[in-house]
C-alpha cells in the first residue's frame, strides 16, 4: 500500500530533496526584474523572462544592488523551499546589472516619441469641472478600484450619477478593450471620465503604457483622469490625461466636491451678495436724495435769476416802445391832419357834394347827358336827380 503523506511530510521531503540537489546551490540567474518591494532591511522582488517568473528574496539587501523595476539583472544565490507555505524562492546574495529590461525600455522609447509629437504638452488638456453632475469610471467592475472610488465620492456627494464601464485592465489585447470602452464612453457626454486601476508590476500594468491606449486617452474629448497604479506610478496614460490622480481614491478626491460645504458656501454667497446690494442701495438712494436737492436749490435760483432777467427785458421793451411812440408822436399828427384834410367827408361838409351815376363817381360834368339818373351824395345824406340839359360854359 502506497504511504499517506501529511502536507508537512510532503513539503518537507521537497526541502531534502532540493537542498540535496548540487545544481541548485550558488546559482546565476538572468532575468528582468518587477514587483520591488522592502520590508526592514531585507528586499523581494519577481525575476522573470517572456515565459516564467520566480520570486526572489534578499536577506540584508544592503550587502549588494537594489535593482529597480524593469532593470535586467543576474542574480547569484540559491533555491529555497518554504515548507510552511510550500512554495519555492531564489534566495539572493549578489545582484549585478544586465542592461534595463525590455518592457522598460521599449516604454522609455515609446514615451520619447510620444513627447516629441506634443501628446503629453500641457497646451492640449481640458479643465476637470468643478462640479460634476455625470461621470464614467472605466475600469474593472470585480476590483477593488471601484469600490474605493465610489466610497471615496459617496462620503460627500450623493448626487453624482456614477457610471461604471467594465473593462480588462491587464491580460493579453486589454489595450484593445480600454480603447474601445473610451471611444464608447466619450459619445455619452459625460461631464468628466476616470481611467482607472490598482497598483502592479509593469507587465501588469503594460496595457497602459501602450500607444494605442495613450492616444485614445489623448483624443477624448470629455475630460479625463488617469488614475493608475500607485503613487510612485507614473503610466504613458498619465502623462497624456487632462488631470493625473497618484491613486484611483486620490481621483475620486478630485471629482467629489462636496455637497454640504457648497451648499454653505452658496448661503454665505448670497447673504453677502444681499448686503452688498443693500449697501449700495442706501448709498444710491443718498446720492440721488441729495442730487434731487442740490437740483431743486439750482432750479430755484435759476427760476429767479430767469424771472429777473425777464421783468427787466419787459421794462427795457416797454421803455423802448414809449420813447419810439414819444418821438413819432408829432410825426403821426402831421399825418393826421394831413389825412384828415383830404378826408371827402370834411369837404361835404364844407358844402361839397359827389355825384355818381350807375355807382361810378362823375368828375366831369361833360359825361352827362340829358336824361340821366344820378345820385347827389351830401355830408348827411344823399338825393336823386335827372338831368334836364348840359351847358358848356
Amino acid at each position: 500500500m502506497l504511504k499517506v503523506l501529511s502536507v508537512t511530510e510532503f513539503n518537507r521531503y521537497l526541502e531534502g530533496v532540493i537542498d540535496a540537489e548540487v545544481m541548485l546551490k550558488n546559482v546565476e540567474i538572468r532575468g528582468e526584474v518587477s514587483v520591488v518591494s522592502v520590508s526592514g532591511v531585507h528586499a523581494y522582488f519577481n525575476l522573470k523572462d517572456e515565459n516564467a517568473q520566480i520570486q526572489c528574496c534578499v536577506f540584508s539587501y544592503s550587502k549588494t544592488y537594489l535593482p529597480k523595476n524593469g532593470e535586467r539583472i543576474i542574480a547569484r544565490g540559491s533555491a529555497d523551499f518554504y515548507v510552511k507555505g510550500g512554495r519555492i524562492s531564489f534566495n539572493v546574495e549578489k545582484i549585478t546589472l544586465d542592461g534595463i529590461g525590455r518592457l522598460y525600455l521599449q516604454t522609455e522609447e515609446l514615451k520619447q516619441k510620444l513627447l516629441k509629437q506634443g501628446i503629453f504638452d500641457s497646451s492640449h488638456k481640458k479643465t476637470v469641472p468643478p462640479y460634476p453632475m455625470n461621470i464614467c469610471v472605466v475600469t474593472s467592475k470585480s476590483g477593488a478600484v471601484i469600490r474605493d472610488i465610489i466610497t471615496t465620492i459617496r462620503k460627500v456627494n450623493i448626487s453624482i450619477n456614477i457610471t461604471v464601464k467594465d473593462i480588462r485592465v491587464q491580460g493579453e489585447d486589454a489595450d484593445k478593450d480600454i480603447v474601445r470602452a473610451l471611444l464608447a464612453v466619450d459619445k455619452l457626454d459625460y461631464d468628466a471620465v476616470i481611467l482607472a486601476r490598482g497598483g502592479g508590476s509593469l507587465e501588469d500594468m503594460i496595457n497602459f503604457y501602450k500607444e494605442n491606449v495613450v492616444l485614445a486617452v489623448y483624443n477624448m474629448n470629455t475630460p479625463i483622469i488617469s488614475a493608475i497604479g500607485h503613487e510612485t506610478d507614473y503610466s504613458l496614460c498619465d502623462f497624456a490625461a487632462d488631470a493625473r490622480a497618484a491613486t484611483p481614491t486620490a481621483a475620486a478626491q478630485l471629482i467629489a466636491y462636496d455637497e454640504l460645504q457648497l451648499r454653505a458656501d452658496i448661503l454665505t454667497a448670497l447673504k453677502d451678495m444681499r448686503h452688498s446690494i443693500d449697501k449700495k442701495y442706501r448709498q444710491s438712494l443718498n446720492y440721488i436724495v441729495t442730487a434731487v436737492r442740490d437740483i431743486s436749490a439750482n432750479v430755484g435760483q435759476r427760476i429767479m435769476k430767469s424771472e429777473l432777467l425777464l421783468n427787466k427785458k419787459v421794462s427795457d421793451m416797454v421803455l423802448g416802445i414809449r420813447s419810439v411812440l414819444y418821438k413819432n408822436e408829432g410825426e403821426f399828427y402831421k399825418l393826421a391832419s394831413k389825412v384828415e384834410n383830404k378826408n371827402p367827408m370834411k369837404l361835404m361838409r364844407l358844402g361839397f357834394y359827389k355825384i355818381t351815376k350807375d355807382k361810378k363817381n362823375i368828375s366831369d360834368v361833360k359825361e352827362l347827358r340829358p336824361g340821366d339818373g344820378v345820385f347827389i351824395h351830401g355830408a348827411g345824406a344823399q338825393a336823386s336827380a335827372k338831368i334836364i340839359e348840359v351847358k358848356e360854359v
